[in-house]
């Protein structure tokens, strides 16, 4: 995707969450995510490690979840400040939150023994990116948790079809097996797919040695 296409996304990603971040967090959008982040929290308490990012954080409302199980050193990114405004406001200032890029992450090689990402892929203008810079900052022998929409295909390359039109930046949905060959070229395995809901599943994969 060329330079500039992408940047557009990303802008209307963090503009729409800046305006709607309240709203969102707190309705039909916020809600529908529930199922899938208690999904995720209760698979990440019986993973080994002692630090997790969460990116894609929205208002915190994952973290919360996975703070309440268990002691992480905890992390959280976003694109859109207002987002990360909420997180602070729900998690406090022990959670090193930040406003950034996720084809940037603004933390060290390896730093991480867990990353989560919920409901965000599907923004990412460039994944590939994205997941390259996610293997960067896991340490090998971690796991990356991602929940994403995962629709039949008829209805998937609908959707795709008009997604670019979508206000929030919106870029595509993948299926299974993109999602596995992207990861397996970027330094993961993945070990299995759940399946939360009839539109939704979450895949965990290992950060290969």
């Amino acid at each position: 995707m060329a330079l500039q296409a992408a940047e557009t996304f990303k802008y209307k990603s963090a503009d729409y969450f800046n305006k709607n971040a309240e709203s969102f967090s707190d309705g039909v959008g916020g809600t529908w995510m529930v199922k899938m982040h208690r999904a995720i929290a209760e698979r990440l308490a019986n993973l080994e490690g002692e630090s997790v990012l969460d990116i894609g954080c929205g208002g915190g409302q994952l973290l919360g979840l996975i703070l309440g199980q268990r002691e992480f050193e905890a992390a959280g990114l976003d694109i859109s400040a207002e987002m990360i405004e909420l997180a602070r406001r729900r998690l406090g200032r022990s959670v090193d939150l930040r406003t950034g890029d996720a084809e940037q992450l603004p933390w060290e090689r390896n730093s991480f023994d867990l990353i989560t990402c919920t409901f965000s892929f599907h923004h990412y203008p460039q994944p590939a990116k994205a997941l390259a810079e996610m293997r960067r900052v896991i340490r090998p022998g971690g796991r990356l948790i991602l929940g994403e929409p995962n629709l039949p295909v008829p209805l998937r390359q609908l959707f795709n079809l008009l997604l670019p039109l979508s206000p929030s930046g919106d870029v595509r949905f993948y299926g299974r097996q993109e999602l596995d060959k992207m990861l397996s070229q970027k330094g993961f395995y993945v070990e299995d797919w759940q399946r939360v809901n009839w539109w939704d599943c979450y895949l965990t994969a290992l950060a290969v040695k």
